[in-house]
């Protein structure tokens, strides 16, 4: 018998002596170098990832970082989730990974230099758009903000902040516009900078 690929012969599904029949699994054989990752990505970033575009990935219980390459891209967006299907190949030289890892891949789709970030928590959502408080003369001052791209933690802001500004983001609902302050450097503020920095 000739196997159709190479790799890593598994578990035995039958014992010697036994009958077989072109339907009988005999063995698993299993291809682990290269190994395939897929993963989606949302829709509107579709134009960003083509094949060659690098990832990374990561293995809960597995203190390392992987990279590999996008080699294919779903051409249509599904059209229930929004999202984009693509896969990418990891060499597995050293046979280190075994198929059927669940990963947390990271992809750098867009980069923005000299852009303000600030946490999520920070952003007051009101129905005439979204605010932040900031620190000014000893009171808070209310700042009207318009934000663009956000992460898990952290929120652009295209206006209304500027680098330098001192961002308030404890018990901001409690407070009011030119309200008395009184600053915990190590609490309560975080000096606004560039993303990165």
């Amino acid at each position: 018998m000739r196997a159709p690929f190479d790799g890593i012969v598994g578990l035995r599904m039958i014992s010697e002596g036994a009958y077989a029949t072109t339907q009988t699994k005999i063995v698993r054989l299993v291809r682990i170098s290269p190994l395939k990752v897929e993963f989606s990505l949302p829709g509107r970033y579709a134009g960003e990832v083509s094949p060659g575009f690098p990832i990374t990935f990561i293995i809960v219980g597995i203190q390392k970082t992987f990279s590999a390459k996008v080699y294919a891209v779903d051409p249509k967006v599904d059209i229930n989730t929004r999202s984009l299907v693509a896969r990418a190949l990891y060499p597995n030289e050293n046979e280190e990974l075994k198929p059927g890892h669940f990963v947390t891949v990271t992809a750098l789709l867009s980069q923005i230099d000299n852009t303000i970030t600030v946490p999520t928590q920070a952003i007051i959502p009101e129905m005439e758009g979204d605010k932040v408080f900031v620190y000014k003369n000893g009171r808070a001052a209310e700042v009207p903000v318009t934000i663009g791209l956000r992460t898990e933690s952290m929120i652009q802001v295209l206006s209304g902040l500027n680098f330098g500004d001192t961002l308030l983001t404890t018990a901001i609902l409690q407070l009011r516009h030119h309200i008395p302050v009184q600053l915990d450097t190590l609490v309560i503020t975080q000096p606004v900078t560039p993303a990165g920095s």
